[in-house]
Parts: structure tokens; C-alpha cells; sequence
């Protein structure tokens, strides 16, 4: 039980070191940090990252390793640069077929038939999935002869998923950076409203359009853009808000800050969140 209990806080501070790993710059620091403290804690010498290459639909070699200052190594990293791994193929393509952390106890690897006089006899790796894709497989080897611990599979499993959910965060916040950068650039005024028919967003177009600047609008009803004596928008607009529809290419009247009135196309989407429920309203006029 001691014994136990030693090896529950071993992986408890591999796991908040791979945590604090995962806060890196990019993906590759990262998976390097991950690699070198799995190598360290779990006493497995030798750790490489394959990358998953979308064109060609096979593992590639990455320069991400961990490995022993011993020339007798080198072969490994050598023979490993100069090949790929289709799925199924290698430990690598068997891992990325796997799509799950995988024990190998005989190694069926084109590296080792090439370097037959590599003493190495246990492996096991992971994948990194992000958006249900496979990006990345982590390898780890060892020459001694290691029965397979469900427990170190069990810890891989969880640093593949934190570190493909980091992926996936990253994924969506350049995305939204993205979408961000096209619609403040866009002439085209581009409002978002909330249930409530409050102003919630408001880019540069929208200021060229209707003369209010984003201070001045967000936070403001859409009674702010309403012809004189017209308290509602129409009820084509509220129809399609309460049924979660979108409507294309809606004419109709709007104001000014000048008091100007203008005709306008209005394109209006509901706005969902991450559990599909609506939250707001979008136009683009």
C-alpha cells in the first residue's frame, strides 16, 4: 500500500507538471516539456513525437526528442527521420490506429530491423486528438524488459487529452481573432443584439452607416435606430428572431444619428451558444 500510495502522488505531480506544461507558447514547446518530464518521472529514456501530415495522410518524424547522451542512439533518430508511418504501420501507425494509448511489449517496427543491434525491448505512446483527429502521436521506449502498467496508460490517456484540448482552444480562439479582424474591417455595418434587442456589438461599418460610434451604440436599444414614431422593428424581423430563423435581404427603413432616414438589406442570423441555445441576434445591413 505504500508502495501505491507513492506511485498515486508520483503521478499526481506528473500530471500537474505536464499541466503546467501545456501553459507553453505553442504546441511543439509543449509537447517537448510533456515528453522530457514523462522520460524523467516515469524513468523511460527515450521520448519522440511523430506529427500527422494531412496531405499525405501518414506520420512524420518531428525533431521532438528526448534521448540519452549516447551515440548508440542516434541510429534510432536517424532511421526514424527517414521514414513514415501509414495507419497501422509502426508503432506510431498503431498508436494513431489505436486512437488510444497503446503497450507494446514486441516491437514490430521497421526502425529496429534496421538496427538490429539496438537494445530495446518495451514501448509504449499516445495520440493527440483535436477535433476528433489524430495530430500527433508521443513514443516512448526503454531497454529494459517492463511489464505494461495500466497505470502509466491511464496517465498517458490524460495528457493526450489535455494537451489536444489545448489545441482545440487554441483552434477556436484564432478563429474567433479571425472572424473578429473580418468584421471590424468590413464596410459593411455589422450589429450584434442580445433577447432583449440591446446592442451588444457594433464594428466600423456601423459607425460609417449610421454615424454612432461603438461607445455611443453598444449598450443601447435597437429603438436607437428606429424611424420617428416607431417604437418595434417589423414583424418580419421579430417572426424570424422568435423562430430561430434567418432572414436575407430584409429592406427596411433605419435612422441616422443625423436623423437621416435610409433604406437598407438587412441579413439577420440568431446567434447560438455551445449547448445550441439562443442567445442573440446578428445582422449584416
Amino acid at each position: 500500500q505504500r508502495e501505491q500510495a507513492r506511485q498515486m502522488q508520483k503521478n499526481q505531480l506528473l500530471l500537474q507538471a505536464i499541466s503546467l506544461s501545456v501553459m507553453s507558447s505553442s504546441f511543439e514547446d509543449s509537447l517537448r516539456s510533456c515528453v522530457g518530464i514523462i522520460c524523467e518521472m516515469a524513468n523511460w529514456p527515450i521520448g519522440h513525437v511523430c506529427f500527422h501530415d494531412a496531405d499525405r495522410q501518414c506520420l512524420t518524424s518531428s525533431d521532438i526528442w528526448t534521448l540519452p547522451d549516447d551515440d548508440h542512439y542516434v541510429q534510432l533518430r536517424r532511421h526514424s527521420d527517414a521514414l513514415t508511418f501509414a495507419s497501422g504501420e509502426g508503432i506510431p501507425g498503431r498508436i494513431w490506429a489505436a486512437a488510444a494509448p497503446t503497450w507494446f511489449s514486441e516491437l514490430n517496427d521497421a526502425r529496429f530491423q534496421r538496427t538490429g543491434s539496438l537494445s530495446i525491448h518495451g514501448a509504449f505512446g499516445f495520440p493527440v486528438i483535436a477535433h476528433d483527429e489524430t495530430i500527433a502521436v508521443v513514443e516512448f521506449f526503454t531497454p529494459s524488459h517492463v511489464a505494461p502498467d495500466p497505470q502509466v496508460l491511464t496517465l498517458a490517456g490524460s495528457v493526450g487529452h489535455q494537451l489536444g484540448q489545448m489545441v482545440e482552444r487554441r483552434r477556436q480562439a484564432e478563429e474567433r481573432a479571425r472572424i473578429a479582424a473580418i468584421v471590424e474591417s468590413s464596410y459593411d455595418a455589422i450589429i450584434g443584439k442580445d433577447l432583449q434587442g440591446r446592442i451588444t456589438s457594433w464594428n466600423r461599418g456601423a459607425e460609417l452607416v449610421y454615424g454612432y460610434t461603438e461607445v455611443e451604440a453598444v449598450g443601447q436599444t435597437v429603438a436607437l435606430l428606429l424611424p420617428p414614431g416607431v417604437t418595434t422593428e417589423e414583424p418580419e424581423i421579430t417572426k424570424a428572431v422568435e423562430n430561430r430563423r434567418r432572414l436575407v435581404q430584409f429592406e427596411t427603413t433605419a435612422r441616422r444619428k443625423d436623423w437621416q432616414l435610409i433604406v437598407v438589406a438587412m441579413t439577420v442570423s440568431p446567434i447560438l451558444d455551445s449547448r445550441d441555445q439562443m442567445v442573440g441576434t446578428s445582422s449584416i445591413e
